[in-house]
């Protein structure tokens, strides 16, 4: 809403207030009459949900931008505004989406959690026997022993501040989700906006590298002098086994939420009419499509981890870019088919639609020719009617006139 938009009611004054029921846009003298007659239900905000630019009570909701917004932020002026209390009903009526989300959610954090402390253990594992090579072989490796404790010391660090910035997220969503049901409007789209972007932070958030590696301490051989290489160094292995649990478990949420979305849209086809059923479709046709992306995956993550086992990476690698570029190839080709196929059937339409455009013309002439011609005989007709009208009034006329010199003559006799 820009400043030159003026009452909706009397169009004299500039608009102050936007109902946030009927979406009217009000003036100051407008408003109590607006109130009190169509709107008696109107409820204004405290000064804690005024514009944090303008300071005047929000009325809006910028649906471009996702924020809240007065009858002076012409920033939003080209976009949508809806009246508050709509984007209110509408964010409660789809409340249980985002709760199944966050169900989600925090099913997965259950379980990276379970992993952390895993990991944590084993690194602890590690650094105790690091620590016990490390006195063993004191006075000669001090300082390779410091390194890799300080490697490991610095790997458990980061995997408690990334469950700590986790925990933190999780802990932020819970308590603006717990009250949502009774809160009221404003505070509401506020806190739904905190836990959209809290969702959105989690998961543009990628697991820790380290969760997928396996280190493991290989001590030297005793009575060595060359201890800074024989005292042992830290290997990294992946973890076969789980990263093939976590594209399972990837791959089962994923059905979950399939089969999830599938029973709304029976739901919903019978309930809330075909609107959202056509949401919920198309929302599951693109987890389908993900399910089938991550299965993919994971059957070259298997095909790749059997030709390591065989020492042939190089050679599943060379064919796996060979088999690539065959599919790029063929992708190509269906691409080019399917340029032409459109090509041609554009060139048709362009035929059809001069053929009927033409057809149209030369019957809309055949209909302006008969028109003119009906017209003509009409007006040929108006003139006769006009003259037998005006025969018609002169025997009237005459009749008049020779009635009244009859009643003359009879008087004077």
């Amino acid at each position: 809403m820009s400043n030159n938009d003026t009452c909706a009611l009397c169009e004299l004054y500039g608009v102050v207030y936007l109902c946030e029921y009927c979406g009217l846009k009000l003036c100051g003298a407008c408003l109590p009459d607006h109130q009190n007659k169509s709107c008696s239900d109107i409820w204004f905000a405290s000064s804690s949900c005024n514009c944090a630019l303008h300071d005047i009570i929000v009325s809006g909701y910028c649906s471009e931008c996702s924020e809240l917004t007065c009858v002076e932020c012409e920033d939003h002026s080209k976009h949508v505004i809806l009246p508050v209390k709509v984007v209110h009903n509408n964010i409660k009526r789809d409340l249980h989406l985002v709760k199944d989300d966050f169900d989600i959610i925090c099913g997965k954090l259950n379980s990276y959690d379970k992993l952390c402390t895993s990991k944590m253990k084993e690194l602890s594992l590690i650094k105790q026997q690091i620590e016990y090579e490390g006195n063993k072989w004191m006075y000669h490796i001090l300082r390779k022993k410091q390194y890799l404790v300080s490697i490991v010391e610095g790997k458990i660090d980061q995997l408690q501040d990334n469950c700590q910035e986790l925990e933190l997220l999780l802990t932020t969503a819970k308590a603006c989700f717990s009250n949502l049901e009774n809160s009221d409007v404003w505070t509401f789209l506020k806190s739904w906006l905190k836990i959209k972007n809290t969702k959105e932070e989690f998961e543009s958030m990628e697991p820790c590298s380290y969760l997928l590696q396996k280190l493991k301490f290989r001590p030297g051989v005793e009575d060595s002098f060359d201890v800074s290489s024989l005292f042992g160094n830290l290997t990294v292995d992946i973890n076969q086994d789980n990263e093939k649990v976590e594209f399972k478990e990837d791959i089962e949420s994923y059905e979950e939420e399939v089969e999830k979305l599938s029973i709304h849209l029976q739901e919903s086809q019978g309930e809330t009419g075909p609107q959202k059923a056509t949401a919920y479709k198309k929302k599951g046709i693109e987890l389908q499509d993900g399910l089938k992306e991550r299965r993919r995956r994971y059957a070259k993550w298997t095909d790749y981890m059997n030709a390591r086992e065989k020492d042939q990476q190089k050679v599943f690698l060379s064919q796996l870019k060979i088999k690539e570029e065959k599919d790029n190839i063929y992708k190509c080709e269906q691409l080019k088919d399917e340029n032409s196929a459109i090509a041609q059937e554009l060139d048709s339409l362009k035929k059809e639609s001069h053929q009927k455009v033409t057809n149209m013309l030369r019957n809309h002439k055949d209909e302006v020719d008969s028109f003119q011609k009906q017209n003509q005989d009409l007006q040929h007709r108006l003139s006769r009617k006009q003259d037998e009208l005006k025969s018609l009034k002169a025997v009237v006329n005459s009749v008049i006139e020779l009635k009244k010199g009859n009643a003359k003559s009879s008087v004077y006799v």
